[in-house]
């Protein structure tokens, strides 16, 4: 007896010695036994290739390890073995459910084998780690089979980052009431900012969903920044304009600088022959009569060709282009006033402060004009005369 235990160790160290040598297959016997070692599979699996065997026997050496299980899953799901794929994801799941790169593997698994419902379950995990995987997961929410509703609060946690991503992504994806609802759940869970606010109304804009953007700059801002009955925002320009659509845009342009003081100065240096003073800002409006005023006043704008407001359709300035008369020279504070009639195809009207170009030799603009207040009003419009008719008598 007392050497029936030096001579087994003897027999192991061969043993090993020659599984050593040899490299056998997973699925030879002695690696189903264990008498393989884990680094001798991985080798035998790179050389040789994966197989059923080869992963079984690596997760028998090791079977708490989630990437083992997540690579068996997928060699299953390969072979189209989706039941024991599914097996073995949630074997995945269960021992690395704290790491993103196995939850990722899981996920896309599940969303790309009928098993949303894993996906939806391990998504919120994932997003609440890191934005490595923001892309791939939300182009999988956006697959049919839940509306955007459904997904708020559960699949896209209630936190600011993976909030703000995904209002990023559907507004280059989804349809606009999608983003409209994605801001409003948001706003509720108190995860917007400015920048959201800002952006979203931008894209919005810019694909022409007016009323939404409109949405959600109110829900945002708690008003559009318009006196009652004035369809222009900040029409004193008494804050500094808010950069969306439903504000001034003061873009920077050669030879002009602004200041706002008893409304707008717009001071020109006399360097440039210029034709758009950069002063810009539109207005929802429903088609109809308007009165548009600005009261200006200007010191010493020279040359031949004044400064003059235009109101244009912002989509089609073919249907509706009106402008104020020039001002020019030294003027004491007026008024300019135009109408505007707006057709029923027209929904945005573009307000621009512009000039054209001179010819003459010394064309360059300098001066300063002040605008001192800007307003674009609904008109009432006359009702249509009804016709008497005057009975005839005999």
């Amino acid at each position: 007896m007392r050497l029936l235990f030096p001579l087994l160790s003897l027999i192991t160290a061969v043993t090993a010695i020659a599984v050593s040598r040899v490299q056998p297959d997973a699925d030879h016997a002695v690696c189903r036994y264990g008498g393989c070692r884990y680094e001798q599979l991985m080798n035998t699996m790179e050389e040789r290739g994966a197989s059923a065997s080869g992963l079984a026997a690596l997760l028998q050496e090791d079977s708490s390890n989630p990437l083992m299980w997540s690579s068996y899953g997928e060699y299953l799901a390969e072979r189209g073995d989706v039941a024991q794929a599914t097996l073995a994801f949630q074997q995945a799941e269960a021992t690395g459910g704290g790491l993103a790169p196995v939850l990722t593997r899981v996920a896309n698994f599940a969303f790309t084998h009928d098993q949303r419902a894993m996906g939806l379950r391990v998504t919120p995990r994932i997003l609440e780690q890191t934005a490595e995987y923001d892309e791939i997961l939300f182009s999988y929410l956006e697959m049919p089979g839940a509306a955007t509703s459904e997904l708020l609060g559960s699949a896209i946690p209630a936190a600011p980052r993976p909030a703000r991503a995904w209002l990023a992504w559907i507004r280059d994806h989804a349809d606009p009431r999608d983003v409209v609802s994605t801001w409003q759940w948001m706003q509720r869970a108190n995860l917007t900012d400015e920048k959201s606010a800002v952006d979203t109304v931008r894209v919005l804009w810019a694909n022409k969903a007016y009323d939404d953007a409109r949405i959600v700059w109110t829900a945002y801002a708690g008003s559009d920044g318009n006196t009652p009955g004035n369809l222009l925002a900040n029409d004193r320009f008494e804050r500094a304009p808010q950069n969306t659509p439903f504000d001034w845009d003061l873009s920077a342009r050669p030879g002009v600088e602004y200041a706002r003081h008893d409304g707008l100065a717009v001071k020109f240096d006399g360097t440039q022959n210029l034709t758009d003073a950069g002063v810009v800002q539109q207005a929802i409006v429903t088609p109809g009569s308007y009165l548009f005023r600005a009261e200006v006043s200007a010191a010493s704008l020279r040359t031949d060709q004044g400064l003059f407001f235009q109101i244009t359709d912002a989509d089609d300035p073919s249907r509706l282009t009106v402008q104020t008369a020039p001002v020019i020279g030294t003027t004491d504070r007026t008024p300019l006033d135009v109408g505007v009639r707006v057709p029923a195809e027209t929904r945005v009207l573009r307000i621009r402060l512009l000039r054209n170009a001179s010819l003459r030799f010394d064309n360059k603009l300098s001066g300063t004009l002040q605008v001192h207040h800007v307003e674009l009003v609904p008109l009432v419009d006359p009702a249509p005369a009804v016709a008497s008719a005057s009975k005839h008598r005999s």
